[in-house]
């Protein structure tokens, strides 16, 4: 149907469907679209289409004009063709001859006065009446639509000759569309067509990839303002693609499965779903057979995008500057069951049991956390994601276990794997976890682009709660013996200045400064004014921070 190419009508999907013309004919989407657009309307007598067979000139003259009424397209001056066959059709056939005439996309055979109005229209013909009427669109169409989402697929309600007359005639829960893209809608997703970088305050910038979703907060006809967590963008309308609530089509998801919740993302840009993940134990608000959306891993939304509820992760929010209660001999046991079930899997983790780098090093991973502060079960969670489970390339070559995938180390060479682990400890706790104004410190948790490591690290949105999965599935293996620690957590609060933290409870020993907002922290003890925290600084062991100054969470393991 190469009318609706040239429209570059949006899917739709119409109520009525033809007995001939199933899911899998090459041209079903496009039959579909034309029928819900109110261009075709098949054989009603016998609820066909009869997509192989020839068409009429009068019937694709019928066509064209439906599609033109759709755009509320008509000639500036009407001239009635002289044609001596035309005399019999309908007065509503003549029209439409009449209408087409006028505005050149069909001529007749001028030398005999002739339409021929139901033979077949050859190919020849058929191109020459689809170019023409392209001809006219394009000098005549008014590009932007006012559509509903009905059923998961829009309903096209009116065209306008610019974004702002569409918008003043759009409604809640209505899109704006040019041509086939969307450009305003009440609420969804974005997503980025590249990789993109995203401005954080004092001039900073976090890297997000390619195909990443975000929240959408509004959108004019060159912008698009959207958010994560608490930091908002504005990108070109060219950059992103915008989903709105409640269009059926493939997003990144979440829902229960038993107990547990799954996380299945979907690849905008490959078009396919990546093998689905479990987070760890199902927050409350999830209801079985229900699926919730979330860009940032904390907040989510229905399919309509009514609030859900929040859910914290208790591994992915862990701060780490707490301590594991397994012991190196446990995290040598946790390692050997990991490369069990990595095993079978083939591929690359075909004799992991033998070759993998992580082997053995359970004393190590005690030592990085003796030495650098670094709970020692989170870096392991780290190391199995970040290497392949110890066989990738880099760290069978290199003997690189942690931040392996950062260019600029790649080029180190480490005699052994526990030489690298315990180097790039060091660099993960003083870049990223040790307060300071560095541009990588967001505070000391696995995290999401809300704050921890994963808001600098990588650009990938869910690197955070991929290994925060690694780290639950482990402690569920072994009797949730750092769950149930149940270490409290909080979120220190927004401030219009920075967030000192005190050595005692005078408030007057001011032990380093949070300069940043949001950062997670390990609760010891609350004791009026002051709480006690585990602190971020290796230096110390705990500070005290005013206890108005934190947001407490429940947390899910």
């Amino acid at each position: 149907m190469y009318i609706v190419r040239v429209l570059e009508l949006p899917s739709m999907v119409s109520v009525r469907s033809y007995a001939d013309v199933q899911a899998d004919h090459p041209y079903y989407n496009e039959i579909q679209t034309a029928t819900a657009a109110g261009i075709i309307q098949g054989d009603t007598a016998t609820g066909k289409f009869h997509p192989s067979q020839p068409i009429s000139r009068i019937h694709m003259v019928r066509m064209l004009t439906n599609a033109l009424d759709l755009l509320n397209i008509s000639p500036k001056k009407t001239t009635k063709p002289n044609f001596k066959d035309t005399r019999g059709v309908s007065a509503d056939y003549t029209n439409r001859i009449t209408m087409t005439y006028s505005l050149g996309i069909i001529t007749g055979n001028p030398s005999k006065n002739e339409f021929m109005p139901f033979k077949p229209a050859t190919v020849a013909q058929s191109a020459t009446f689809i170019m023409r009427f392209y001809n006219v669109v394009e000098q005549e169409k008014k590009w932007y639509s006012v559509a509903n989402i009905v059923s998961g697929s829009y309903q096209i309600d009116d065209y306008y000759s610019s974004f702002t007359a569409a918008k003043k005639n759009t409604e809640a829960g209505q899109v704006i569309l040019y041509k086939d893209d969307v450009y305003y809608m009440t609420s969804g997703v974005a997503y980025l067509k590249q990789a993109a970088d995203m401005k954080l305050p004092n001039a900073d910038v976090m890297t997000l990839s390619k195909g990443t979703e975000l929240h959408y907060v509004t959108s004019s006809n060159d912008t698009v303002t959207v958010r994560i967590g608490d930091v908002t963008h504005h990108y070109k309308q060219k950059e992103v693609v915008l989903i709105p609530d409640g269009l059926n089509v493939p997003r990144s998801y979440y829902t229960m499965d038993g107990d547990k919740f799954v996380h299945f993302i979907y690849q905008h840009i490959q078009k396919q779903f990546d093998a689905p993940y479990t987070i760890g134990k199902a927050p409350a608000f999830a209801k079985r057979g229900e699926r919730y959306y979330s860009v940032d891993s904390v907040h989510f939304t229905t399919l309509k995008g009514a609030e859900a509820g929040t859910y914290y992760n208790y591994y992915q929010w862990l701060p780490m500057r707490t301590a594991t209660a397994y012991t190196a001999e446990q995290l040598d046991a946790m390692i050997h069951s990991a490369l069990v079930e990595a095993e079978k899997r083939g591929g690359i983790y075909q004799h992991a049991l033998e070759k993998s780098k992580l082997l053995g090093l359970g004393d190590v991973l005690k030592e990085a956390e003796s030495t650098y502060k670094m709970n020692a079960a989170v870096l392991l969670a780290i190391a199995l994601y970040e290497s392949d489970y110890g066989m990738s390339a880099v760290s069978q070559r290199k003997n690189h276990l942690i931040v392996s995938h950062m260019s600029e180390l790649q080029q180190a060479q480490y005699d052994t794997p526990a030489e690298g682990l315990l180097e790039m400890t060091a660099y993960l706790s003083s870049q990223y976890v040790t307060p300071s104004t560095a541009n990588m410190a967001y505070g000391g948790v696995i995290g999401s682009k809300i704050a921890g490591l994963n808001k600098k690290y990588t650009p990938d949105p869910f690197w955070g709660a991929k290994v925060a999965s690694i780290y639950a599935k482990l402690d569920e293996q072994f009797g949730l013996v750092d769950a149930k620690q149940n270490i409290r957590i909080a979120f220190v609060k927004q401030s219009k200045k920075p967030v000192s933290l005190f050595e005692t409870t005078n408030g007057q020993d001011i032990a380093f400064t949070y300069n940043r907002f949001g950062f997670p922290v390990a609760i010891t003890t609350i004791s009026g004014a002051y709480t006690k925290i585990v602190s971020d600084d290796i230096r110390l062991d705990h500070v005290f921070v005013p206890t108005t100054m934190l947001q407490h969470v429940t947390t899910s393991y």
